[in-house]
């Protein structure tokens, strides 16, 4: 594991995710909930979890609960956010010509853009498959 600290931009951000690459580690801890907020899709990205702090201390305490919000920060597509989300805006009698921009903004918007940029396996086909990569906190995927 690496724990990870604030950061100004997107540019130190990445260099965070590299450093955490170039070490093997199997999660980058972030301390802060905004940072997990903001870098938990760029898990889909790399070989290794984003989680946050209190993710490890519920762990050790046997304790897990779904982090639907990172679920659906992963899929980086406001109309399956959307549909996926269709019960709650139906329950809570949202309008439904609002959800898709509050998506893009909230969700979506909310992240350094870490694209454009690849890791040296991806750029020479080398790239292992993140489920096959151990995970010593034991989540499965």
């Amino acid at each position: 594991m690496l724990a990870y600290s604030q950061s100004s931009s997107a540019n130190c951000s990445f260099w965070k995710f590299e450093a955490a690459h170039d070490a093997g580690v199997d999660a980058l801890v972030a301390v802060h909930h905004s940072d997990h907020c903001e870098l938990c899709a760029h898990e889909r990205d790399w070989p290794f979890r984003v989680i946050n702090i209190l993710e490890v201390v519920g762990k050790s305490m046997g304790l897990h609960r779904h982090v639907r919000y990172k679920e659906l920060k992963i899929m980086q597509d406001a109309d399956q956010i959307v549909a996926d989300c269709s019960d709650l805006i139906a329950k809570h009698s949202l309008d439904p010509r609002n959800p898709r921009d509050v998506a893009v903004k909230v969700l979506l918007g909310d992240q350094p853009a870490l694209k454009g940029r690849t890791l040296p396996e991806q750029r020479a086909g080398l790239w292992r498959r993140r489920s096959s990569l151990p995970s010593t906190l034991g989540a499965k995927r």
